[in-house]
């Protein structure tokens, strides 16, 4: 009240602003001294804080523009929308998108704010603003909205990136031509949706059509559009194709520095090869996602998350528990933190570190766990459907069989014949394909049940399949639960026949718990596969990390053949040595136990290292325990 009416107006009427400049308050409040009455209010500290060095922008003091906001709307509300319209037309003469939408969304001026936001879409949902794009889209009472169908194709693509089911958008889209929406934005947005649902066909239709109406420079778009192509072809099981279009999403992403889509264009060709069992190349790529997550957006991003979980997966399949584990729970953290799809799959990962590990009551409360972030989502059933599967599978590993095969019974498994699932991998690969986990869990309840001629004609469909779709993990897979069924019925020859093409297949890329899990029955191959010299070497690594061997011969039984199989023996001397390095002594103590030099003891450690093929202490107990030269267990 002690200001001249000049001021008083002047501070009323720039208090719809955030922060302001001297041009900016002259365009609103159409004063031409604005500049001498900022100078006037700083020596008269009416609480206003210059924003730069140069003295060109300046803000209120929170409070005192609280008190001013409420007192311009006591006295003139009608004039509050015309005064956010000017700053809006200034920002935006300005080139400053974002307050230029704020006024124009405070303003109610929707078409301005429309022709805006149409502009900036692709920028703005490039740079993870997606929160915002909603908020302002969601101001839109529905009618202006709909005169914009390039808008609501918009709002739909922001749900799908934030994790949301895009449905309102869908169903607007759907009841108009589709064809209004003239760049391809709408198709976009059906690809994407019908890859969340599994339909790859219709996804495949939708991506195309997309990439037939989108122009090159609209890279965002069209990056989006050939990762929805390259998702359907993976739900298919066309690795090949997949692949290739995930190779084009890196690099359109690469050459427009998209950093988030490139990493997950890596992180999806890292999963591609870790189906078709190239699981060193899979670590690989994810490691350059971590690596360039870390460099370019300081080691926090959604991709990340993928790509521990891929890590995680692969440690475990490694039988590095505890670093799977450690992976898991990091990815679990950035799942939760950008957006939930994908978390119940991580809770399942933690599930089966946990039945490797026999932690029954922590693998069930993980799978509790899952089956809660499932139905929370809503986003797709998958999810739901893939809990129900583990949850079958530790049953089975249990030996709970009455339950799984409830389970079993309500997917309709126990009654369909073998041959009416070869018709389907033959006819309808897709729908093969998302059912080949429910069909893997449904051999191992037979074969627990000892309805071995079910279980392999089952696999014999399943192995065909897989090895037509290159899928060279799951063909692993087959072949050890197609050996185990064979053992067990009693078809010993033809049982290690198709353990030694599993070895085979698995020892390049080290495979562990794909034997592992299946228990004892493996534990019996791989005994027999040393004994015929099948894989030798590393059946003896894999049967060494089995934990419970008591159904085994004593190890004793094994020496008689096995230094035969070493190009040149052990010495009397070396197992002495190798039987106090399995005991933990040090070089300097085993010189000291054995009264000879440290040099010495060096010596024959390297002679043990060299004979053995092996490179460390570990390594050498290991492969000394496989070939029954030291027990498995030592006191």
């Amino acid at each position: 009240d002690q200001q001249t009416e000049q001021v008083r107006e002047f501070l009323l009427k720039t208090s719809v602003l955030d922060q302001f400049s001297a041009p900016l308050c002259e365009a609103i409040t159409g004063q031409q001294e604005a500049m001498r009455i900022i100078e006037q209010l700083r020596q008269d500290n009416l609480f206003i804080l210059p924003l730069d060095y140069l003295g060109e922008w300046y803000r209120s003091h929170a409070l005192f523009v609280d008190l001013l906001r409420k007192r311009l709307y006591q006295l003139n509300p009608a004039g509050v929308v015309a005064l956010h319209r000017r700053a809006s037309r200034w920002f935006r003469q300005n080139g400053m998108f974002h307050p230029a939408v704020e006024h124009a969304l405070a303003g109610r001026e929707y078409s301005a704010m429309s022709e805006l936001i149409e502009v900036h879409a692709e920028r703005i949902l490039v740079h993870g603003e997606t929160a915002t794009f909603l908020r302002w889209l969601d101001s839109f009472p529905a009618e202006e909205l709909h005169t914009k169908p390039v808008l609501v194709a918009y709002q739909g693509l922001a749900l799908m990136l934030s994790g949301q089911r895009p449905v309102k958008p869908l169903a607007f889209l759907q009841e108009t031509a589709l064809s209004e929406v003239s760049l391809g934005e709408a198709d976009v947005l059906q690809a994407l949706y019908s890859v969340m649902k599994g339909d790859a066909a219709e996804a495949i239709r939708f991506s195309e059509l997309s990439l037939d109406k989108l122009p090159e420079e609209r890279s965002f778009l069209r990056i989006l559009a050939l990762d929805s192509l390259a998702m359907a072809y993976a739900l298919l099981g066309d690795s090949k194709s997949a692949g290739y279009a995930f190779e084009q999403v890196a690099a359109l992403s690469r050459e427009v520095d998209n950093v988030i889509m490139t990493l997950a264009a890596l992180s999806n060709l890292a999963g591609l090869r870790y189906q078709a069992g190239e699981l060193q190349a899979a670590a690989d790529l994810y490691r350059q996602v971590i690596e360039i997550s870390r460099e370019r957006l300081g080691g926090r991003s959604q991709p990340m998350g993928k790509a521990l979980l891929g890590l995680g997966e692969l440690a475990r399949e490694w039988n590095d528990l505890e670093t799977a584990r450690d992976y898991l729970f990091e990815a679990a953290d950035l799942f939760q933190q950008f957006v939930d799809i994908g978390l119940p799959l991580v809770y399942l990962a933690l599930a089966r570190v946990y039945i490797a590990r026999g932690a029954w009551d922590k693998a069930h409360n993980i799978l509790d766990d899952a089956m809660r972030s499932a139905k929370a989502t809503r986003t797709t059933p998958l999810d739901d459907s893939l809990t129900e599967l583990m949850g079958a599978r530790l049953l089975i590993a249990q030996g709970k069989l009455e339950q799984a095969e409830r389970w079993a019974r309500s997917r309709d498994l126990l009654d369909r014949p073998p041959g009416d699932i070869a018709v389907m991998a033959e006819h309808s690969a897709r729908a093969f394909e998302m059912l080949q986990g429910e069909y893997l869990t449904l051999v191992r309840l037979f074969i627990a049940q000892g309805r071995f001629p079910l279980a392999l004609e089952i696999l014999e469909v399943l192995l065909s399949h897989n090895e037509k779709m290159d899928q060279m993990r799951r063909v692993i897979e087959v072949l050890v639960l197609q050996a185990t069924a064979l053992q067990q019925q009693g078809e010993t020859e033809a049982a290690l026949q198709t353990f030694a093409r599993a070895l085979d297949l698995a020892e390049p890329e080290k495979y562990v718990r794909t034997f592992l899990d299946e228990g004892q029955p493996v534990a019996r191959l791989l005994y027999q596969a040393i004994e015929r010299s099948l894989s030798a070497s590393y059946a003896g690594e894999l049967l060494s990390q089995f934990t419970d061997l008591d159904f085994l011969p004593a190890a004793q039984k094994l020496k008689s053949g096995t230094q035969d199989q070493l190009v040149e023996p052990l010495s009397v001397r070396e197992i002495e040595v190798l039987e106090l390095i399995a005991g933990g002594l040090s070089n300097r103590e085993i010189a000291e136990r054995l009264h000879i030099a440290l040099s010495t003891v060096k010596g024959h450690a390297a002679n043990i290292y060299g004979k053995l093929g092996v490179n460390s202490r570990t390594q050498a107990v290991s492969r000394a325990q496989s070939m029954g030269l030291l027990p498995f267990e030592q006191d």
